[in-house]
């Protein structure tokens, strides 16, 4: 009954926290641990204000390493292309929809999301 198959779809306010922009670096360094701290300036350096309900995605830069060279690590979305969006429109919020694999009684699954500005 409470299996992830039974969410249809997660929907909200996106807001992306692109610590790569905020530092003018591609990526994240090895090692290194965001702080509270830094996610607040992210998102006063994005222009956004983190409300109740939002959906937060956090771009490390690290998919790079994955899209580049095939390595192994990286995070779970491919936040690069959203990143370039946001800073061509001028904006880090937007709608997401992110909707899961219907895996029967699984606590969570891949999604397809989509982001609309």
């Amino acid at each position: 009954m409470l299996g992830i198959e039974h969410v249809r779809s997660l929907v909200g306010r996106g807001v992306l926290l692109d610590m790569p922009g905020l530092f003018g670096v591609d990526r994240i360094a090895d090692g290194h641990e965001i702080t509270a701290a830094e996610l607040d300036e992210a998102a006063e350096w994005a222009g956004v204000e983190i409300r109740s309900g939002d959906i937060v995605l956090i771009r490390t830069g690290r998919m790079q390493l994955w899209l580049n060279d095939g390595d192994a690590q990286g995070q779970n979305w491919n936040l690069e292309t959203l990143a370039e969006v946001c800073r061509e429109q001028g904006r880090h919020e937007f709608f997401l929809s992110a909707t899961p694999e219907p895996f029967v009684g699984g606590t969570g699954a891949p999604v397809a999301p989509v982001a609309v500005f």
